[in-house]
């Protein structure tokens, strides 16, 4: 994940205006936000018509984009079907907390609740590593629900390998892999 995970208080009453504008005179974040999350009306609305589409998903994430290279910073990005945004921030992007808050932070958030991410591979790797190690695992069979109880068994067996000092190999994300491996090329 991007982020770590924040809740969402929902539309507040007060709204702050700060415009986007390409003018260079403009140093601030973009768009109508409201006062206590920083978000735009824009990413709010969206978050209010769950389930979040994949199209408001890759908007958003678009829009975060366009914000951080409008204030000069760079970023390199992946967008698989079907699955999450992988991205690396990378120099001269002062305002990425303040363009992802404003444009992206909640639709991410809220996209990755109601899509959590496959994590057998993983936890598969790591049941393998400690049999091999001679190590019982507290679960021998990754779950089918995506989401918490794979988090949680993640989270299990990662315990169990810290405390027998274990350092099994982790499975790679390929689109990341591709992400740096691109900027290796530069």
């Amino acid at each position: 994940m991007r982020r770590m995970l924040r809740t969402s208080c929902g539309l507040v009453g007060l709204l702050l205006l700060t415009a986007c504008s390409s003018s260079e005179d403009d140093a601030s974040p973009p768009s109508e936000t409201s006062v206590e999350s920083g978000a735009s009306l824009e990413q709010l609305a969206i978050i209010e018509e769950r389930p979040i589409s994949r199209d408001d998903y890759e908007g958003g994430f678009l829009r975060y984009v366009a914000c951080i290279e409008e204030f000069g910073g760079e970023i390199e990005y992946a967008i698989p079907p079907g699955e999450g945004i992988r991205y690396l921030v990378l120099e001269g992007a002062d305002d990425d907390e303040a363009c992802y808050d404003t444009h992206f932070a909640l639709i991410d958030e809220n996209w990755q609740l109601e899509n959590p991410r496959n994590l057998q591979p993983m936890i598969t790797q790591l049941i393998d590593c400690l049999i091999d190690a001679g190590i019982d695992p507290d679960h021998v069979d990754p779950s089918p629900n995506r989401g918490i109880e794979q988090e949680n068994q993640l989270a299990d067996l990662s315990n169990q390998e810290t405390a027998a000092g274990l350092e099994c190999p982790v499975v790679k994300d390929q689109h990341m892999e591709e992400l740096y491996e691109r900027l290796s090329n530069r």
